[in-house]
């Protein structure tokens, strides 16, 4: 089964000049924010980077950039990938989101493990 069978999440993106701060309020509830350069994903935030390379750090959010603490490169996926390959890499990573990139590399949303897991459920 494909990914372009899962509908990607268009979520807010940060730029690598962004500070942390603002990263985290437009992250509200999600658990990852894509760091977008070109539209394309050059990083990727989750709130545990925050807390382990910002907070217990005693870095300061207002002045750290996002491309100072985003994990890169960033793993994504293109649309025409099976996901049950997907799913592996990401258990292995312990990855719970992904963006998902088109042909030509630009960001096109999210998906989570939880998406391919339900999709496979109804198989």
């Amino acid at each position: 089964m494909k990914v372009s069978k899962i509908k990607a999440v268009k979520q807010d993106t940060a730029s690598p000049e962004e500070d942390i701060l603002s990263v985290s309020k437009k992250m509200k509830l999600n658990k990852s924010i894509v760091v977008l350069e070109k539209k394309k994903p050059v990083g990727i935030i989750t709130m545990r980077d925050i807390v382990a390379r910002v907070l217990s750090k005693g870095k300061d959010p207002k002045k750290t950039l996002a491309k100072e603490i985003m994990t890169t490169p960033v793993f994504c996926v293109k649309e025409n990938e099976e996901i049950e390959n997907i799913m592996k890499t990401m258990i292995e990573k312990d990855y719970l989101t992904v963006p998902v990139i088109d042909k030509k590399g630009y960001y096109k949303g999210i998906i989570t493990l939880r998406q391919m897991i339900g999709l496979i459920k109804k198989k």
